[in-house]
């Protein structure tokens, strides 16, 4: 009980010492003069976690994330930060703001935030060692209240890192007070990545605060190699995006020529079903990523890539799925695609009993739901393998064959442990058409 009052009165002593006054120059500022006030209510707003990959978390206040391309910033960041063994969190206030400064920010991430930069022995060794892991950085950045002009930037260091020039830092402030805040963040992310340097574990760490009028500086080796691979970054960005936004007219074009149902069926089964929702989420995808990409004569910015080529990607599994629909037409086409799905279907089935014979502790419970399954449609696989495919049984055919698919995949997703089967395949149109129509509901 002792042990335990002496850790909370710790805490309270890291999270609430005097608040030091903010200054227009920027200034150090060390664990030890560092706070997380507490606004008039008593309440503390931290930006949320926006995305994360295995190396970066990018954390956004919510009145900030219409200001910054997500995706873009994750995509650059995952080239940034390739091979260089760091790890960064990345978090984006905007005022009005709950926490004094820059580097209250990036303590209170540490401390309450959604980020994993914080080093387990904190408690312990914070005020020599620092708050933050190994081979981590953290980046804390305050955008005005517009959104653009004078806009705080802040990073803190892992105990083995240091940052020999605080420059670095300033590289994306031309682009924060012009409004260009993804690049700005992007930059600023590319800057510090490339200035830090790891120390022994004993060396001193940084932690540096912009705050007031910004001042563009240049001149140095540094900078400039930093511009200079920007420049070279965004030129292929650029040239990304408008092969993504070209790719899209020509799909759009050759999707609207097929049509978005251009095998009609009569019935309303699952699969009669699934082909309607396609025809009418299908325009909804081709409308959004016509929008994104502009007009022909439009020039879209680098940051766009990774967007117009998630829409140019989305649009081609729609066309390959809308030119195997045409197809069926022809009933020999449609029994190719039949084949295939009583080929994944049965490959599926295959693999079952074993991971159900391997559940010795019952987790799986609709065990007896699943094994009556594949008992019926290992039978029924059986009949429909000889079918013959024709004008007036393909409709039929395509009903048994969907429902078969329709009835296990909802089965198993009630059972974790087998909801992604080694040979679960996406090959066949069920599986390409559903997989489409989840990932459009779910953006």
């Amino acid at each position: 009980m002792i042990n335990a009052l002496s850790s909370a009165a710790l805490v309270l002593s890291f999270l609430f010492p005097s608040i030091p006054m903010l200054s227009s120059e920027p200034t150090p500022a060390y664990p030890s003069a560092t706070s997380v006030p507490q606004d008039s209510e008593g309440t503390i707003v931290l930006p949320g976690l926006s995305d994360e990959s295995e190396n970066f978390q990018l954390a956004v206040k919510d009145s900030a994330t219409e200001l910054i391309d997500t995706p873009a910033v994750m995509a650059a960041a995952a080239e940034i930060l390739a091979d260089t063994g760091l790890k960064v969190a990345l978090a984006v206030d905007q005022e009005p703001i709950t926490v004094a400064s820059v580097d209250q920010l990036i303590r209170g991430m540490l401390l309450f935030g959604p980020i994993d930069a914080l080093s387990d022995d904190w408690l312990e060794n914070a005020k020599t060692r620092g708050y933050v892991a190994k081979d981590w950085v953290v980046i804390g950045i305050i955008l005005p209240e517009s959104g653009q002009g004078d806009t705080r930037v802040g990073i803190d260091l892992g105990r083995n890192l240091s940052v020999p020039d605080d420059r670095l830092v300033t590289v994306g402030l031309d682009d924060f007070a012009a409004g260009n805040t993804t690049a700005a963040v992007i930059s600023t992310l590319e800057s510090v990545v490339a200035g830090v340097e790891r120390e022994p574990d004993y060396a001193r760490y940084a932690l540096w605060v912009l705050g007031g009028l910004v001042v563009l500086l240049g001149g140095s080796g540094t900078v400039k190699a930093l511009s200079k691979r920007r420049s070279e970054r965004e030129t292929a960005q650029r040239a990304q995006a408008e092969n993504a936004a070209a790719q899209i007219r020509v799909l759009a074009q050759r999707i609207e020529g097929v049509g978005y149902q251009p095998w009609q069926p009569t019935g309303n089964g699952p699969a009669a079903q699934a082909l309607g929702a396609l025809a009418r989420t299908g325009p909804q995808l081709v409308a959004a990523a016509r929008t994104a990409a502009g007009p022909e004569d439009s020039n879209p910015s680098p940051t766009q890539a990774p967007r117009l080529t998630e829409h140019a990607a989305t649009l081609g599994q729609l066309q390959e799925i809308l030119d195997e629909l045409d197809s069926w037409n022809r009933p020999a086409k449609l029994a190719q695609s039949l084949r295939r799905m009583q080929e994944n279907h049965r490959e599926q089935l295959a693999e079952i009993p074993p991971l159900l014979a391997a559940d010795t502790r019952g987790r799986i419970d609709n065990a007896q739901a699943i094994r009556v399954l594949v008992v019926e449609h290992t039978d029924e696989l059986q009949v429909l393998r000889t079918a013959t495919v024709t004008a007036d049984s393909g409709e039929e055919l395509l009903e048994r064959h969907w429902k078969l698919r329709h009835e296990l995949a909802n089965e198993l997703r009630t059972a974790p442990a087998l909801a992604k089967l080694p040979g679960t395949s996406t090959a066949d149109i069920f599986g390409r058409l559903n997989g489409l129509l989840e990932a459009t509901a779910k953006a």
